[in-house]
């Protein structure tokens, strides 16, 4: 009963300070036996229950502190929290910020270039076949001296030797030429292989290259095909 007695002093210095709120009282057929005795020695206090819905009507309150004048103990009813808590905050936080830095990105627009409305290469900056077959000598020689054919390795190496032609290709100062590249590594067993292609090109401008690599393992085919675009 000990908290009980604590709320009811409580109510009653509240009920100093803010007499406005103070609750209508009900009547007496519905207190309890207990209740009609504190309330004929307390005519100023209130029923318990009386007092839990009085702090119901309060709900809006955010809290309030009750403090005696002539007691160093204090009472302190708050409400629970309502709303986002501090961690929600934070994460909303975070998630907006993530999400400004995603709009703020632009994407930088593609560089378009005028057309030089020229139909023909300059001179001396054509697809040469003899020049670019010496480029693709040397670098079959350096790719495939000591190399064991196995078919897992045999496709790495094609897209190895394709990258390396074409990158070396466009160094021959080419404008305006667009390089394809297509390598071909096969086991060699003394069999017989046919490899050809088509195009649909100009031949005074266009051209290809072709040269074949072997050894006792395998044989590599690599075409390298220079086409002027405009």
């Amino acid at each position: 009963m000990a908290t009980e007695k604590l709320t009811e002093i409580a109510l009653e210095r509240r009920d100093k300070v803010h007499p406005k709120l103070q609750p209508v009282k009900k009547k007496a057929s519905t207190m309890t036996k207990d209740e009609t005795r504190s309330t004929k020695d307390h005519p100023n206090l209130i029923s318990h229950s009386e007092s839990m819905k009085s702090l119901a009507t309060d709900a809006y309150e955010p809290s309030f502190h009750l403090e005696g004048q002539n007691s160093k103990s204090s009472l302190s009813i708050e409400n629970p929290r309502t709303g986002m808590s501090v961690f929600r905050v934070i994460q909303a936080a975070r998630t907006w910020k993530r999400l400004a830095k995603k709009e703020s990105v632009v994407a930088k627009p593609k560089l378009r270039l005028e057309n030089t409305y020229r139909l023909d290469p300059d001179p001396g900056q054509i697809f040469r076949p003899d020049k670019v077959e010496y480029s693709v000598q040397e670098i079959l020689t350096r790719f495939l001296k000591n190399f064991k054919y196995t078919p897992e390795d045999s496709k790495r190496m094609c897209v190895s030797i394709s990258s390396e032609i074409k990158s070396r290709v466009k160094k021959m100062n080419l404008p305006r030429y667009k390089i394809v590249s297509h390598v071909i590594i096969m086991q060699n067993r003394g069999q017989g292989s046919n490899i050809s292609s088509r195009c649909l090109w100009a031949t005074s401008t266009d051209c290809f290259a072709s040269l074949t690599f072997r050894t006792q393992q395998m044989i590599c085919v690599a075409n390298v095909y220079g086409v002027y675009f405009e």
